[in-house]
């Protein structure tokens, strides 16, 4: 028994600690970027779990700055800094008295570039196939593998939801509630292609820096291909429904605890 739980944790441990860090990313950042005011504990929380992991993943963040380093041009540097300086300036002439910085913007971006990350992690229950067919105690599986594979799946998605939620809460403090669910869907349709482009074409969020030809391309063949647009359609779907059952579930449990609380 010992003997499988050690071979499930050694099959799985790095892809579980690397893909929670970068579900966490844009969920850290949706506290600082939309909802500042949020509980310090959550935020404190939030950020100290993800320098955990991301001591963790320690060796996969070099390999991957190096990479950036060595692969990533000049010119898509520039274009990014003028493109983010570009966003910020527009929104000064467009909203004087409530205008964001290009350090929010930069930040914006990164989110919606890595948010995808998040609602990715419940492809990884394909690793659960493996897990299956290779452990040999069925009590491992129940007990074990299967409940870990849900707490991480799980986590995943809740940073999924609590970072649209933040931004929810955003667009309402900034007086723009009806943008709210045009919004949310947008995000869902990114992060269907996103989901799409890490999973079956292996590409991640820092390749529209390192390769972006290679990215638009594949997001060009996408609109010349049916099946794709499938695929893309039911992530976009399963999406949307889990996104709304854990919005109503998060909303039912805070009414549930104020009410607790006046009582």
């Amino acid at each position: 028994m010992y003997h499988d739980i050690l071979q499930i944790l050694d099959r799985n441990s790095a892809w579980m600690q690397w893909n929670l860090f970068l579900a966490l990313i844009p969920l850290l950042l949706s506290f600082y970027l939309f909802n500042p005011t949020a509980s310090s504990t959550l935020r404190w929380g939030t950020g100290f779990l993800t320098g955990m992991l991301g001591i963790f993943s320690f060796s996969s963040i070099a390999s991957i700055s190096l990479a950036l380093l060595r692969q990533g041009s000049i010119l898509y540097l520039l274009f990014a800094v003028l493109l983010v300086s570009g966003i910020a300036g527009m929104d000064a002439l467009c909203f004087p008295g409530r205008s964001r910085s290009t350090l929010w913007w930069f930040g914006g971006i990164v989110f919606i570039l890595f948010l995808p990350n998040a609602p990715y992690l419940l492809t990884d229950i394909i690793h659960l196939i493996e897990d299956i067919r290779q452990t040999r105690s069925i009590w491992v599986l129940t007990l074990f593998a299967i409940p870990l594979y849900i707490v991480v799946l799980s986590l995943g998605f809740a940073a999924y939801t609590v970072s649209l939620v933040n931004l929810s809460s955003y667009l309402k403090v900034q007086k723009l509630p009806r943008w709210i669910v045009p919004t949310e869907w947008t995000i869902h349709i990114l992060s269907a292609i996103g989901i799409c482009l890490g999973r079956f074409e292996r590409f991640n969020s820092w390749d529209l820096f390192t390769h972006p030809r290679l990215v638009i391309r594949q997001l060009l063949t996408y609109f010349t291909n049916p099946y794709d647009w499938l695929i893309i359609g039911v992530s976009f779907v399963v999406l949307m429904g889990l996104y709304s059952l854990a919005k109503f579930l998060m909303n039912s449990v805070a009414i549930a605890h104020n009410i607790k609380v006046t009582q």
